[in-house]
């Protein structure tokens, strides 16, 4: 009897330690998390952009592991985690930064310590109710997601903090017709950009939190107030596609620093801070702008007829990288200069906009900031195209989504189900249904075994739904397969060495077996998210077939010290299934080149490396040229190709064809590839650099067996890939004369 009662109470013990191992964690209710998103709560959808999340626990200080998940698009989610460090009763600023797709209905914010225990979870509304699900996290501010780069962010600028004040006001301004019956254009810039502030003591320090900006505006002496961290970001956002412009606010030279580090990026000289008479260029630009100040008329707001000014010189190597005046004092000053910088743009102001008007007020300083920015940056925005068309897939743009549906397409290498394998199925339903039906009937009625006829059609089931899951992995036909396609774009000086260089990725895992698949990468400043045609209008969370991209975003340490990187984990895929993901940082070019003229000849002396090249064509001016069966190491000498008239007048414009192919030309560079993010942000200014007359663009075409990152868990990998280099075109030396 004792040993049946010590028996009884194991088990009772048993049960209720696996009752007790089975209940929920307990979430902290106390904590409350406030997210900030983006720059006065606009994002920019399909760009990176950050979400500062403010945390408070009121009771114990916590360490762990803060994830923050979100749909990314058709296929998959994305989870971004941060190791961190909260204090008891402080308020804790923690940024990630993510980028959202237009779909987004909600996020999530958990923490689990450093013992694997879940501490909370918050998840938030962010399709427009600003509802946080939990009581004692207040309502938040529900981001406004764009498609355009329509924020204006200014670095601690007084000035601009009134004006977009009354940027903001100017959306209620209502419209007045003119005599023609056409509507009043004159606050259409005001109304299109926004305006924040952003204090330098609090500049993200990732390069990825300023993606989906328009501009950056920011004087120079904000550098005594910005940390090293946020200025070194501002400077790779910069050069890899943003735009820059600079207020010149006193008569340091502070504003060098600014600039890289680097002797190829002497670009301009400032003179001394002097009054100077308003260029009528200038003046002329105000007025327009009279409604934003409050004046019913144009001729109300008039502009002062001289301004302090330091005034800007270009020097030669600024000239031959396509920098030009604005506003033009003499024929060697200017109270402007703009050019690229690397793959962005640089604006440099040496006054102030908000003494344009000749009454100072704030309403004037607004109105004068909105003619300088309208002059200076707006040439540089491209508008995001039919974004509607692929509204719910991968892309910022529609030509953005076409690139990405595209390659992805080309990319996929994958068997598909064998025939025999669907015939194998179908006879093996067929045997089940005569198993469970006339065999059982006949042979248990026999045996005398009928009433055991719910166990043997539960038998038959079972069988059947093993060979289901034995066969198909038997019957594969075909191996993992990893394609890897990069385009790099990279500007090289004088001995080929690249002075700016950016690359973009593009992977396409498909998955022959069940296990872990994809790349591994160890790059400071490098970033990825996921990517699909699928189109989350049709697909939404619950119906993604692939588990979550898993990603560490933390400071790595790098040449230039520590940078943050969003870096994924080696994801694992289920059999016949396709993950496509997306990768852009700063890297070296795969190849360099020179370029030397000799008259009307030009040769390409091509640098060592390890890949076979496909295509080889060179734009210098408005001249297309290509070198036939050219590889690395050597010297190739150049012909003319004609470039395909895609125009409906006839012309044909090199920036437009210069990659497209016809019959005879089938292995140069697919052109979906400069439209994927990134690249089509840095097209603008290697135009610039090649229409000044002193660089060229190389456009190479190329296949490998050595890829740039380490791939995994592949049988089989592709990689292809870009490059094209904006180069200075060298002349040969002159032989001393006798």
């Amino acid at each position: 009897m004792l040993r049946r009662l010590r028996f009884m109470l194991a088990i009772l013990a048993c049960a209720l330690s696996a009752a007790h191992a089975q209940l929920p964690e307990q979430d902290d209710d106390q904590i409350i998390v406030v997210p900030a998103f983006g720059f006065d709560a606009i994002m920019p959808a399909e760009r990176w952009g950050p979400i500062r999340f403010t945390i408070t626990s009121p009771q114990r200080h916590l360490v762990g592991i803060l994830s923050l998940t979100y749909p990314q698009d058709g296929s998959q989610s994305f989870v971004a985690g941060m190791p961190v460090t909260l204090t008891a009763g402080t308020p804790s600023p923690v940024d990630f930064f993510v980028c959202l797709p237009r779909s987004v209905d909600r996020i999530t914010l958990s923490m689990r310590d450093d013992r694997n225990r879940a501490v909370f979870s918050r998840t938030f509304n962010v399709d427009g109710s600003g509802r946080a699900l939990a009581a004692t996290s207040p309502a938040f501010t529900p981001p406004s997601l764009v498609d355009e780069r329509i924020t204006i962010l200014s670095l601690g600028n007084r000035d601009l903090l009134d004006a977009g004040d009354r940027w903001s006001r100017s959306l209620f301004i209502q419209s007045t017709w003119d005599g023609g019956g056409r509507v009043d254009k004159t606050l259409a810039f005001e109304q299109q950009y926004r305006v924040s502030t952003l204090m330098p003591e609090n500049a993200f320090a990732a390069w990825t939190a300023y993606d989906g900006l328009a501009a950056l505006v920011a004087d120079a002496s904000t550098l005594g107030r910005l940390p090293e961290r946020a200025r070194r970001e501002i400077l790779h956002w910069l050069q890899g596609g943003g735009t820059l412009l600079l207020r010149v606010d006193d008569n340091s030279d502070s504003w060098r620093r600014w600039l890289p580090a680097s002797s190829h990026w002497d670009l301009l000289t400032l003179d001394d801070l002097r009054p100077v008479d308003t260029p009528g260029t200038l003046s002329m630009l105000v007025p327009p702008h009279a409604k934003l100040a409050g004046y019913e008329s144009d001729s109300a707001l008039e502009t002062s007829t001289s301004i302090s000014a330091r005034a800007v010189r270009l020097t030669a190597r600024g000239e031959r990288l396509g920098f030009e005046r604005l506003w033009v004092l003499d024929d060697q000053r200017a109270l402007a200069a703009r050019g690229p910088v690397g793959f962005g743009t640089l604006v440099v102001l040496g006054f102030d906009p908000a003494h344009l008007p000749a009454l100072r007020s704030g309403s004037g300083a607004a109105a004068g900031w909105a003619a300088t920015l309208e002059a200076a940056i707006t040439h540089d925005q491209q508008s995001s195209g039919d974004v509607w068309s692929y509204a719910y897939s991968s892309g910022a743009s529609g030509r953005n989504a076409q690139a990405i549906s595209s390659l992805v397409d080309s990319a996929v290498v994958g068997a598909g189900v064998p025939g025999g394998l669907l015939v194998l199925v179908v006879l093996l339903l067929v045997a089940m249904a005569v198993a469970i039906g006339p065999f059982d009937a006949l042979v248990l009625r026999r045996c005398g075994l009928r009433h055991w006829s719910w166990l043997t059609a539960s038998g038959w089931i079972t069988l059947c739904s093993g060979f289901m899951l034995i066969f198909p992995a038997l019957q594969r036909s075909d191996t993992s397969v990893l394609s890897r396609i990069t385009i790099t774009d990279a500007l090289l000086d004088e001995h080929a060495a690249a002075v700016v260089s950016w690359k973009t990725g593009l992977n396409v895992a498909y998955a022959g077996e069940n296990g872990l698949i994809g790349p591994v990468d160890e790059r400071p400043g490098a970033w990825w998210r996921g990517v699909s045609p699928l189109r989350t209008w049709y697909y939404s969370a619950s119906t993604q077939t692939l588990s979550p991209l898993r990603a560490v975003q933390q400071p790595l340490p790098g040449p230039e010290g520590a940078r943050v990187s969003c870096l994924p984990r080696l994801p694992s895929q289920r059999v016949w299934t396709v993950r496509a993901t997306l990768d852009q940082s700063a890297d070296l070019p795969p190849i360099v080149a020179r370029l030397e003229r000799s008259g009307s000849n030009y040769t390409v002396h091509l640098g060592e490396a390890d890949l076979r090249i496909t295509s080889l064509r060179v734009i210098v001016g408005d001249r297309a040229m290509e070198a036939r069966d050219a590889q690395p190491g050597q010297s190739v000498g150049l012909t003319p190709f004609q470039l395909i008239d895609r125009s409906d007048d006839g012309t044909v414009d090199p920036h437009d064809s210069y990659l497209l192919s016809d019959e005879a030309q089938s292995n140069v560079m697919d052109p979906m590839l400069v439209d994927l993010p990134g690249p089509d942000q840095r097209t603008r200014a290697m135009w610039q650099m090649v229409d000044a007359g002193h660089y060229a663009l190389l456009v190479i075409s190329y296949e490998t067996d050595q890829p740039d990152l380490r791939l995994v868990g592949a049988g089989r990998t592709r990689c292809r890939g870009a490059v094209r280099l904006v180069v200075p075109i060298a002349e040969p030396p002159q032989e001393p004369s006798p």
